[in-house]
């Protein structure tokens, strides 16, 4: 589930997303980032914009989709110029730990941008070897007819991938990878 807990020692209004949530919620493009349109005062960026922006950009509480920052992991995964996402493409949904939003309030330890903040934490290794696979098929033609929208745009996507990590040295050095094609 998502968690909107009241903080009381700050201001800051944010939404997280646990691994578990992040796996459950019905995602078309797969895309982590786009996932965040579900929070309060977000809105996507409109389909004009999205000739030079992914679809995962958006708008938080009026700010232009420029003014959001996205980190992975703690490193900066935003494109200066333009504000779009770089390189939050290669992450599947699998590999994603937990995701955080902060769309207002938020301490100067942040900075950089005005709008929001997206932190995105991913998956690592464990004392336990531990992996999944999948295969995601969906297309439109085995969608039941819409009764008022008869003329269904075409849709095909097949994505498949899969990860894995592990100890390299018990308690100390751990690996996890992870692959997905399209």
């Amino acid at each position: 589930k998502a968690e909107n807990d009241l903080d009381v020692a700050s201001a800051q209004v944010s939404t997280s997303l646990d691994a578990r949530t992040i796996q459950n919620i019905p995602s078309l493009d797969r895309d982590p980032v786009a996932l965040m349109k579900l929070a309060p005062g977000v809105a996507p960026v409109s389909s004009d914009n999205l000739t030079f922006l992914s679809s995962g950009n958006f708008n938080a509480n009026g700010q232009r989709s420029r003014s959001n920052n996205i980190t992975v992991d703690n490193a900066v995964a935003t494109d200066i110029a333009n504000g779009a996402q770089v390189g939050t493409g290669t992450l599947s949904l699998d590999s994603v730990q937990e995701i955080t939003l902060i769309t207002s309030g938020f301490s100067a330890e942040f900075g950089r941008n005005s709008g929001s903040q997206l932190q995105i934490i991913t998956r690592g290794g464990t004392n336990e070897l531990h992996g999944t696979a999948y295969w995601f098929f969906q297309d439109s033609g085995v969608n039941a007819d819409n009764y008022f929208a008869p003329h269904v745009t075409q849709f095909k996507q097949n994505a498949w991938g899969g990860n894995a990590g592990g100890p390299l040295i018990k308690n100390r050095v751990f690996w996890f990878g992870e692959y997905q094609g399209f």
